[in-house]
């Protein structure tokens, strides 16, 4: 193993684990986080010589591809679940399932049911921390209400604090491009607080050239 290449890793994993591992946090709940926090050094260890100078943005970047996947993975094993949930229930209304071969009378619904409740709970664990508190208050009703493409604009600004530039190599867009995404972010939830009739109060770090 090449020493200088370890003493690079650890330096990143150190320097920038916990910023990764907040990241994850306000994404996803606690068990998926740190399975994306795991998996994203992963990825930095095998592509390590590609992480940039400036490595926040990149590995930001690598965790949400990372979550994106554990998301699709998760919503096809709902979908494999709920399909075999259907088939055992469609088997289980013909006369005579008690006597087929390998069956088990003993087995409740409750039993027979419980792969699509993890199923359920996989998805659950999936979902954005803002929608499950979006009921609380209503900057985050007006902040669920937004796109999942408008939400993660202002969470890099807001919550990750990165700069425009930063938060547009974390998104994989042009710095313009993000800036005029922030901008049309910042409208609409004002829009949606408006609604509510709700103080509008946004102060996201957002000079006015940037969406000039």
């Amino acid at each position: 193993m090449n020493p200088t290449r370890q003493a690079r890793f650890e330096a990143l994993f150190h320097e920038h684990y916990a910023a990764v591992h907040r990241y994850a946090l306000r994404r996803a709940e606690p068990p998926l986080a740190e399975e994306v926090v795991n998996e994203t050094f992963l990825v930095a260890w095998r592509r390590l010589d590609k992480v940039p100078d400036e490595p926040l943005p990149w590995l930001y970047a690598a965790a949400g591809h990372v979550l994106a996947n554990r998301r699709r993975e998760a919503a096809r094993h709902t979908r494999r679940v709920a399909a075999a949930a259907a088939d055992s229930g469609a088997t289980a209304a013909r006369p005579g399932r008690a006597d087929v071969a390998g069956a088990d009378p003993d087995r409740g619904p409750a039993d027979q049911h419980r792969p699509a409740v993890r199923a359920a709970a996989i998805a659950g664990a999936a979902r954005d921390p803002a929608d499950r508190l979006a009921e609380r208050d209503a900057t985050l009703r007006a902040f669920a209400a937004l796109s999942e493409p408008d939400r993660e604009a202002l969470r890099l600004v807001a919550w990750e604090r990165l700069s425009l530039a930063d938060a547009a190599r974390a998104a994989g867009v042009s710095r313009p491009a993000f800036a005029m995404r922030v901008h049309r972010a910042r409208r609409r939830l004002a829009a949606h607080l408006r609604e509510q009739g709700a103080a509008v109060d946004l102060d996201f770090p957002l000079e006015a050239a940037d969406v000039a």
